[in-house]
């Protein structure tokens, strides 16, 4: 059974705290001007907002019922799935930094866990599997495929054609992803595509 946690809103308070001793650490030290710490004030606390207290909670049980339905081959070696709200999470807000696009899940390939913000897929449980199997495509991806399986889907991906979504250009990891999040729901995409997990996948 993967444990499922919930990351509360008291992190910001946490989150706050301790933004606040950091940065009065650095003024008192005088290592920089206040108007440099006011900005690093500003970046620390919205870096360090991740799950520092997570709990368990019955709210987001008809996520983890849907997120169960998974097969286990496909979960195999997953640590933690971890469900946060308003990208209330170290790993989601480090994607909005870098990314254009609005995060709404994050795998960790070294820690081998799963973000899921319910602020985004609250409600809509159809978007909300989307998102999971994008994100176990990923811990498959890393952490369950062989390097020659891997080779042959960067083959695939170097084709340049036959993309399940836009979002699948943007890497090759990013197109696994949503290629086996495509695979699953018959979503059109190319046929050596679905070949490919029709093949490898692990059984």
């Amino acid at each position: 059974m993967i444990p499922f946690w919930i990351v509360p809103y008291f992190g910001l308070l946490v989150a706050f705290g301790l933004a606040f001793i950091f940065v009065h650490y650095i003024v008192a030290k005088k290592i920089v001007r206040a108007t440099v710490s006011a900005l690093m004030y500003i970046l620390v606390l919205f870096l360090i907002t991740p799950s520092l207290t997570p709990f368990e909670i019955d709210a987001v049980q008809p996520y983890k019922l849907n997120f169960e339905t998974i097969p286990q081959e496909y979960i195999v070696g997953l640590n933690k799935v971890y469900f946060t709200e308003n990208s209330d999470s170290f790993v989601l807000r480090m994607r909005m930094l870098l990314s254009t696009q609005k995060a709404t899940g994050a795998y960790n390939p070294a820690l081998r866990t799963i973000t899921i913000d319910l602020g985004e897929v609250a409600h809509d449980l159809p978007t909300f599997n989307e998102v999971a199997w994008h994100e176990v495509g990923h811990h498959v991806w890393y952490a369950l495929l062989n390097d020659a399986q891997r080779s042959e889907f960067i083959a695939i991906h170097n084709t340049g054609v036959g993309f399940p979504t836009q979002y699948a250009k943007q890497s090759i990891d990013e197109d696994f992803a949503e290629s086996f999040m495509a695979h699953h729901f018959g979503l059109a995409m190319s046929e050596n595509r679905n070949q490919f997990m029709a093949y490898n996948l692990p059984k």
